[in-house]
């Protein structure tokens, strides 16, 4: 089966102040960051990644390249404004469960353990005793 050679990524969480959009071909990592200009790696000669290659010139057409595929895949105005959007209202909503007593939305499973290993403690029915049955031949 041929697999194709392209991972794209995006990054769009709290602290990056733009989107971050990652577009890996073959050997290379192209980052693109609005904030931080292009980035190129080969990341088969420099899988740590210390090595832009962004601005050197015989990269410039795989740069180009890239930046135009950014273009067609991702509208980066538009994503920045459905993020800021959904920080605002994750924002209120953040000030809304602010009021009154905070109740923590952490789940502790040692209830359900409990369940799992003495399921005949939360039965219904009086448990029986189950005989262990003999093994044949002896």
């Amino acid at each position: 089966m041929d697999w194709p050679d392209t991972v794209l990524a995006e990054y769009n969480a709290e602290g990056a102040e733009c989107p971050i959009l990652m577009i890996r071909r073959g050997q290379y990592k192209y980052v693109h960051s609005a904030l931080d200009g292009p980035q190129l790696f080969n990341i088969a000669q420099d899988p740590e990644e210390r090595v832009n290659l962004a601005n050197v010139p015989e990269h410039a057409s795989r740069v180009e390249t890239f930046q135009e595929e950014v273009k067609v895949r991702w509208d980066v105005d538009a994503l920045k404004a459905a993020v800021l959007a959904s920080q605002r209202r994750r924002f209120l909503v953040l000030e809304a469960l602010r009021q009154g007593r905070p109740t923590s939305w952490d789940y502790t499973a040692s209830d359900v353990g409990a369940r799992l290993v003495l399921p005949e403690r939360y039965a219904r029915l009086p448990i029986k005793p189950v005989p262990l049955a003999k093994p044949r031949g002896l």
